[in-house]
């Protein structure tokens, strides 16, 4: 990521931080490495936002997925 891409996505997280008592809808593309091997995919994953963990540096879903900042490519 170049570092205005880093800035925008840095401005989204405050901005759900914000809001994170309304638990937004959000849709976070992001990179999920694989368990077994060298590599991984890229994935799209909409829900309810419930928790942005910043000590485990993790989004956490309604749904219990938790998602690595450091992975995420986009937040909608």
């Amino acid at each position: 990521m170049t570092e205005d891409e880093k800035s925008i996505l840095d401005r989204k997280l405050q901005s759900l931080a914000d809001r994170i008592s309304s638990k937004p809808q959000i849709t976070v593309t992001w990179f999920r490495p694989d368990q077994k091997k060298t590599g991984g995919a890229y994935v799209t994953t909409t829900g309810q936002l419930k928790k942005l963990d910043d000590y485990a540096g993790t989004l956490i879903m309604m749904g219990g997925e938790r998602i690595v900042i450091e992975n995420i490519l986009d937040i909608q």
